[in-house]
């Protein structure tokens, strides 16, 4: 009887230390979430990578590769939920994953990709009636070439007062050459190199041929072959290269 009572009492005891120790080493073998919600966007001439908040994780491991299914390098690891990478050139892929306080890893976020380069409206034609507008674009990707896409759904052209910064009047816009002629299936941007592309305003009168009043600003369309589904936005301003943003589409 004695023996039960000191068995019973060594086992209640070995559950209230169970139970007093459970929770600690639950919560410290506990994996980290996977990291979701990543976005990539290219602004002030850097590709901005953002994620949504992983519960547990301590800190977030950012790597970039040059193919989808290439070698994944880590680029940062960081505390915050967002990553400048400033050393990104033409076409890049992300992925994100979290990490707890102790060192456990948790799984990969979907990738992402981004088409680093820049551009700017260098000229528009004026004082012939001419909707032409001049773009200069830089490439400076080691492996691809930017194909601008052709049509009327693939540009845009944006007039925008200096004043007061507001959009006055917006064109629907195609690829075209110098002169206007949209007959031109694409425009070629070769990797690591500038190149001049034309789009042209479709449709009503040009009447903002005054560069001191308006500015301009563009959209336009690229993939990175002709045979690529993945298709890029870039804006582009009056102002420098740097101002140019990319997204994309699909």
């Amino acid at each position: 009887m004695k023996t039960k009572k000191i068995m019973s009492a060594a086992l209640a005891l070995t559950l209230a230390l169970t139970v007093a120790f459970a929770t600690p080493i639950t919560a410290d073998a506990a994996s980290v979430g996977k990291v979701k919600g990543l976005k990539v966007e290219q602004s002030n001439n850097r590709v901005v990578v953002k994620w949504k908040k992983v519960k547990r994780a301590a800190k977030y491991q950012v790597y970039r590769a040059t193919k989808l299914k290439g070698k994944y390098k880590r680029i940062a690891t960081t505390k915050k939920r967002t990553y400048n990478d400033k050393k990104a050139k033409g076409l890049n892929y992300y992925k994100v994953r979290a990490v707890r306080k102790n060192g456990k890893k948790g799984k990969f976020s979907a990738v992402k990709r981004i088409y680093k380069a820049s551009g700017k409206i260098v000229m528009h034609a004026n004082g012939l009636g001419s909707k032409v507008v001049k773009i200069s674009i830089k490439n400076p990707s080691p492996r691809n070439s930017m194909y601008f896409m052709p049509g009327p759904a693939c540009s845009k052209l944006f007039v925008i007062d200096r004043a007061t910064g507001k959009i006055v009047k917006n064109y629907t816009a195609s690829l075209s050459d110098a002169y206007g002629r949209t007959n031109v299936y694409t425009s070629i941007v070769p990797k690591r190199q500038t190149k001049n592309i034309h789009i042209t305003a479709i449709g009503g009168d040009f009447q903002y041929f005054d560069n001191n009043r308006y500015e301009y600003a563009a959209t336009v369309m690229f993939t990175t072959s002709k045979t690529s589904k993945s298709v890029y936005i870039m804006s582009l301003f009056s102002g420098r290269y740097a101002d140019a943003e990319v997204f994309r589409l699909q």
